[in-house]
């Protein structure tokens, strides 16, 4: 402008000056970033126009002259650019139209983007825009993340939020209440969502969170999120497992798929579990259907098979429906299961019959019938009579490590087949455990308890060398000795028999096994053999089982019969071995080493009582 004084010629006074207003930056506090700014789409231009005016005002790149590595002088004077034209042409619109600033902003098109009304009623520009992204979050559940908000101007300011709006929203900010913030002062607030507020669904979210300053422009913070129900997909909703014999089970196979972002838990429950209640006592005497596993967690995007497992117990159709359900979701998936158990029709002939008296010493035999009607052979057992029976069952019963709920699942067996192998295998090492267990002095009286012979029974030494073939003594030098073999059923009590017979007479406890093991480290013609046959044992290519000669077997039993410590006799308790199951051939071989040998041989056989 232009100032004259009395006579003098007009001078000219150019008047300079920059607006300035409070302003904040937000940013993400902790480990987890997840603010970042949300600049309408014609903001690019803003910041060349910045970076080309700092850059002609400096040497080098422009930096912040508070050094606080928040505050870009380039992003803050494209805001200062951006803010002073929406006001100019804000107050172009209200010259050309003669609206006052309030009355303008109520019907302008372009005020949701540059404005908002504040809960005080008053309309504010909005300077900058934020987003907060809580990501996935399961419907029930509440989420929580951590903003900054930092002070980037020259003096202190205050500013509030309209919690009244938030009351509805499900988003709550803590603290309440905020201090002013000095220059450069930052405070954290955090932000949580409670998806249990009513209103809020499944889906996108997103909630718009005003942070008025006082004295300056509006800072807009969009909190966004992703709420879901966990769920899973499933291969098929209906099992119909056909007709299965009782005592056998039949399982199908299904696939669990998870196909939401976060992990899912799932567990599968009965049609009572499913609907609320306790699964009712002697539910299962029809049958069950069985899923195996039956919970586990599902990854993103992973997939489970699970095992379903029909087990029938009567001659009847079942039908039964699996829920399977999902941690956070209400809804019960449902699998349909149908199956129908047939049981075998076996009838004995005549049911019952009396035995005519008979005179001591005399016999009186009496003659029934056993007939299947079934579509498949049966084995029949004597649950009297009949040893192996007997057996098998203590086998079962002490194999509890292998159970699935409740339930042991074998391969169906032949008729005249043994158990399988691997049952066998476990049995017998837990039978070897027992023994190593086994505590002498409680079997034996007080008084025999307390020598010092019994306080460490003799047992196979490996340490003592086998001596070769050809060094050995003839037949007839070698010393008369005595070989002792106990034979029964599990649990008959060879192992207590003859610890105490070992410990009493000072007898070699033989191991086969160990002896074996020992023979195969020695490089003879009976040790290669013995590791050829351990090879040929673990080779899943060779038909199963081995045919061992009992010659090679007798061989090794005459060397380790002639060791020094045998020389007050020899007791075996078992004639188990890994590379046999036959313990004929064992007692074949052992009967043959003995008299090579010139021993005495005994063989006691143990009984069971009814």
């Amino acid at each position: 402008f232009r100032i004259q004084v009395a006579h003098f010629e007009p001078q000219l006074i150019n008047v300079k000056g920059m607006g300035l207003y409070s302003s904040v930056v937000l940013s993400s506090s902790g480990n987890v970033n997840c603010v970042s700014r949300d600049d309408p789409t014609n903001f690019k231009p803003y910041l060349l126009e910045a970076k080309n005016r700092l850059s002609s005002q400096y040497d080098s790149k422009p930096s912040s002259k508070h050094g606080d590595p928040l505050v870009d002088p380039v992003l803050a004077e494209a805001e200062r650019l951006y803010f002073r034209d929406i006001i100019t042409e804000d107050a172009m619109i209200m010259k050309s139209t003669g609206k006052t600033s309030d009355e303008l902003s109520e019907v302008t098109e372009r005020t949701s983007q540059i404005k908002r009304k504040t809960f005080g009623g008053e309309w504010k520009y909005i300077l900058s825009r934020y987003v907060l992204d809580l990501g996935t979050v399961v419907k029930g559940d509440s989420k929580k993340r951590s903003f900054k908000v930092t002070n980037t101007s020259t003096t202190g300011i205050t500013f509030s939020v309209d919690r009244r709006h938030l009351a509805t929203t499900g988003v709550t900010l803590t603290p309440d209440k905020y201090p002013k913030l000095p220059a450069m002062g930052s405070l954290t607030i955090d932000v949580a969502l409670n998806t249990r507020t009513k209103g809020l669904g499944v889906g996108d979210y997103n909630c718009e969170v005003l942070l008025d300053i006082k004295g300056g422009p509006l800072v807009l913070l969009d909190v966004r999120a992703h709420i879901i129900v966990p769920t899973i997909d499933m291969s098929c909703d209906r099992l119909d497992f056909g007709k299965v014999q009782v005592g056998l089970t039949r399982i199908i196979s299904v696939s669990l798929t998870n196909t939401q972002a976060l992990p899912c838990d799932w567990s599968a429950v009965t049609p009572d579990e499913s609907a609320g209640g306790k699964s009712k006592k002697g539910a299962d005497k029809h049958g069950r259907f069985v899923c195996t596993p039956p919970s586990g967690v599902l990854q993103p995007q992973q997939t489970s098979i699970v095992e379903v497992a029909f087990i029938p117990v009567v001659s009847e159709s079942l039908s039964q429906k699996l829920g399977i359900r999902v941690a956070s979701n209400p809804k019960v998936f449902e699998l349909a299961c149908t199956g129908i158990g047939e049981e075998l029709d076996v009838e004995v002939q005549p049911p019952e019959f009396d035995l005519p008296p008979v005179f001591p010493h005399q016999n009186s035999r009496q003659t029934f019938q056993v007939m299947n009607h079934s579509s498949v052979p049966v084995e029949v057992f004597s649950l009297n009579f009949d040893k192996k029976y007997l057996i098998e069952e203590d086998i079962l019963l002490h194999a509890e490590e292998l159970f699935t709920n409740d339930v042991l699942l074998l391969p169906p067996r032949e008729v005249g087949a043994s158990l399988p192998d691997y049952l066998m295998e476990a049995y017998y090492n837990k039978l070897l455990e027992a023994d190593k267990e086994f505590v002498l002095h409680d079997l034996l009286p007080a008084e025999e308890a307390k020598a010092p012979e019994l306080e460490k029974p003799p047992v196979v030494q490996p340490s003592i060398p086998l001596p070769p073939l050809e060094s050995a003594q003839d037949e007839s030098d070698a010393p008369k000795l005595s070989v002792t073999v106990l034979t029964g059923p599990p649990l008959s009590g060879k192992s207590t028999l003859s610890t105490m017979m070992a410990a009493k007479y000072k007898m070699l406890r033989l191991n086969i096994d160990e002896t074996l093991r020992v023979a195969m480290e020695f490089d003879t013609t009976e040790g290669a053999a013995l590791r050829t046959l351990s090879h040929k044992l673990h080779d899943p290519d060779v038909p199963k089982p081995l045919e061992v000669p009992s010659g090679l077997l007798a061989n090794v039993f005459k060397q380790r019969f002639r060791a020094p410590d045998t020389q007050f006799g020899v007791i075996v308790d078992d004639l188990r071995c890994s590379l046999t199951l036959n313990p004929e051939v064992i007692l074949e071989a052992i009967k043959e080493a003995a008299a090579q040998v010139n021993a005495a041989l005994a063989c006691i056989s143990l009984t069971m009582d009814a």
